[in-house]
């Protein structure tokens, strides 16, 4: 068992190591490759949610701020239809009263059935 090996043997082995060292180090470079084009993948994804948000953001502003006109054309129409259906209901009961009379009788009213529910 003690035989000595010649010498083209360990020269054999020795490449072959040299290989595998050369073979792990490329992939080792490969695999830092990859997690850099991972991360910058990452960042653009952030950047790119980021944005949208933004966007999201911007919009609801414009809506809200378009909303607003239209809030308030809603409640005066609202308000013009009430008083237009008192008048008629004044009308018919054949009570002459006013916009501003029809408003402070109604609110009267109002004040009266929720003083009573208390």
């Amino acid at each position: 068992m003690n035989e000595t090996l010649p010498m083209e043997s360990h020269q054999d082995v020795e490449l072959l190591l040299e290989e595998y060292a050369r073979q792990l180090n490329s992939i080792l470079l490969e695999i830092d490759f990859l997690l850099q084009r991972v991360q910058s993948k990452q960042d653009l994804v952030a950047l790119s949610l980021d944005a949208f948000r933004n966007r999201m953001i911007r919009m609801n502003l414009y809506l809200s701020i378009g909303e607003t006109p239209y809030l308030s054309a809603r409640f005066w129409l609202q308000l013009s239809f009430a008083l237009t259906q008192m008048v008629r209901r004044c009308h018919k009961l054949g009570v002459q009263y006013s916009h501003s009379r029809i408003l402070w009788d109604e609110r009267s009213e109002w004040n009266g059935r929720r003083k009573r529910r208390i």
